[in-house]
Formats: C-alpha cells, structure tokens, sequence
C-alpha cells in the first residue's frame, strides 16, 4: 500500500515537482517512474491480480485529486497497470520483465503522441515541416540541397522514438537493479545520518483549474509557428502560397477536431469512465482517503530523498535518489516522525 500511495503520489503531484525541476520528457519520466513503482509492487505482491488493484486505487485518488486531468491520462494509468499485470504474470524472470514493461509503456507513450498529431493536424504538418525545413536548408547550403531532398519530419520522429527507447531500457535497467540497490544500502542505511535542515522549494499542488484546450502553451506555440509560416509562404518568393493554404486549412482542421473532442467526445468517453470507477469506489474508499491524506508526508519523503542525493552527479543522483525513496517509503511512519524534517 505504501508504494501504490506513491504511485498515487507521483500521478497527483509529481509533475508539477518535475516542471519545477525543469527536467526535460517529464511525461516520459512520470510513466518511467510508474514502471518502477510497478515493478516493486510486484516485488511485494503475494498474489496475482495486486498489480491491477494498485492501478484502480491510484486513478481513483488521481481523479479525487485532480478532477480535470484529462481521460486519456487516467487511461495512460490504466494501460500501464493492465501492461504490468501481464510482464509480471512470472516473477521467474523479473528483469526480462521490468524491461518489457519500461520499453513497451515509454515508446507506446511517444507513439500515441506521435500518432495524436497526425489525427489533430493530418500529413500536411510533416510534410509542411519537410517542405520548411528543406526551403531554410537550400538557403543555407544553396545549391547543394534541393525542397524535397530530405524527410526532416521522419528524421525528427525518428529521433524522438529513439530518445524514448532509450530511455525505456535505462528505467528498465534501473527497475531490475533496484532491488539489488536496496539490498546493499539498507545494510549500512542509518536515518540518523540523513541531513533534514533543507529549504523546501518543490510544490505541492493538485486540483488545478481546468485549462481551456486551445490556452494550452504546447497548442499556442504550435499554432503561432504555423501562421508565421502561413505569413513566410506569402511574403517569400521561394515558396509556393498553396502551402501557406495548406497551413491555412491545417489550423481550421485542427481547432475543429479539438473542439469535437473536449467539447463533446471526451465528456462522453469521461462520463463512461466514471461510472466504472463508481462502482469501484465504495470498495476503495478507506484505502483512497487514507493516500491522500498521507501526501504531506510522501512530499517530505520526496524532498528528503533528492536532498540527500545532491552530493551525488546525474545518474549516480538517480541511483542513489530512487534507493534512498523506496526505503523511505518502506519505513515505518513513526521511525520517519523521528527525523523531525525541517524542510
């Protein structure tokens, strides 16, 4: 229950912890530190079918307390828990399946944004970005690059997929050494020895005001290139204005789709969802208040763990963070009151 109430943790708060952190793919990070979590619950589990358990009581209390995520983040939960069920069927071959799981969830995450884009903004976005980026590079090169002599897109969605590939395999790896980590640091693990004077400057905030879709910065930016590009396709002589009509009709098609989706198919899809979880929630309801209410001290166990790793460089950081996380979490609340954190 521990490690699903910071699983449930990590869901509600940790991505306004990343955003202040300013670490890059943060998405990518909150799905590689859910593997992690899930991995050790199947550590832990006793019996088949916990894994799933988890997943229902942390979309429960993601729902309590952030009302207006979006339903494709609570079915990003839901198939990361259906998806551990699976890799974790056997515990005979634990790292093989940690690393199924962290591969298999990271690159399904950036393909369905991948494929997200391509339904919102149809082909013409690549081939606009093709076309773009062929016409900069012809000016700089000129005359060693022709307007279609590279698939700048293919190569930006290449490079995308290989970064999270990559890092499927490294939070596997991390998921399959954990327990090992643990193991050894715990013999010579004393909490007394953990610096508590720190300034606490991580957030902890959930149940945002819901954002209109088309005030999304991620939306507003995209928007305001294309019509710097609408803009560029009339004014320059090198480039032809059917692809500034293109632009054009791409932007329409795009707030269209938008508006049908948060307007009418995502409530629908939502309201759905909903009801399954209703009749999940009377069975749950201790167990979900219990979580929330055990935030504060999670967000304590959170700060205090990257504090005491600060010593540490990058990936030894990480090493150490995660570690010193999973044992914190493990303790026994009254051994954690002792330290008398100050942060």
């Amino acid at each position: 229950m521990k490690l699903t109430t910071l699983w449930a943790f990590s869901e509600a708060v940790l991505g306004g912890i990343l955003h202040a952190l300013s670490i890059p793919f943060s998405g990518a990070v909150l799905t590689g530190f859910a593997v992690i979590l899930i991995s050790m619950i199947s550590l832990f589990s006793e019996s088949r079918g916990e894994i799933f358990k988890a997943t229902l009581i942390v979309i429960l209390v993601k729902g309590a307390v952030s009302p207006h995520s979006p339903v494709t983040a609570h079915f990003a939960v839901f198939l990361q828990g259906i998806l551990g069920e699976l890799f974790f069927f056997s515990k005979r071959f634990y790292k093989i399946s940690t690393m199924l799981l962290s591969v298999t969830t990271i690159v399904l995450a950036s393909v369905q944004r991948v494929i997200l884009l391509t339904i919102i903004y149809g082909n013409s976005l690549w081939e606009s970005i093709d076309v773009y980026s062929n016409f900069i590079l012809n000016k700089i090169f000129n005359p060693g690059i022709n307007d279609k002599s590279l698939q700048v897109s293919f190569i930006i969605i290449f490079i995308y997929l290989s970064l999270h590939f990559l890092l499927g395999i490294y939070v596997g790896l991390i998921a399959g050494r954990l327990p090992n980590w643990i193991n050894k640091s715990i013999n010579n693990f004393n909490i007394s020895q953990l610096n508590v004077n720190y300034k606490s400057v991580l957030p902890f905030q959930y149940g945002k005001k819901k954002r209109v879709w088309w005030k999304r910065k991620s939306r507003i930016y995209l928007f305001a290139v294309l019509i710097v590009l609408i803009g560029l396709s009339y004014l320059h002589p090198g480039l032809d204005n059917v692809y500034g009509l293109n632009l054009l009709i791409m932007i329409i098609r795009a707030i269209m789709i938008l508006y049908l989706w948060f307007t009418f198919l995502s409530p629908i899809i939502y309201k759905s969802f909903r009801k399954f979880l209703d009749k999940k929630k009377s069975t749950y309801a201790e167990q979900v208040a219990g979580i929330i209410n055990s935030f504060p001290h999670f967000k304590s166990i959170f700060e205090l763990s990257w504090h005491n790793s600060s010593e540490e460089k990058f990936i030894k950081r990480i090493k150490k963070f995660i570690t010193l996380l999973i044992i914190l979490t493990l303790l026994p609340g009254e051994e954690f009151s002792s330290l008398k954190v100050k942060g």
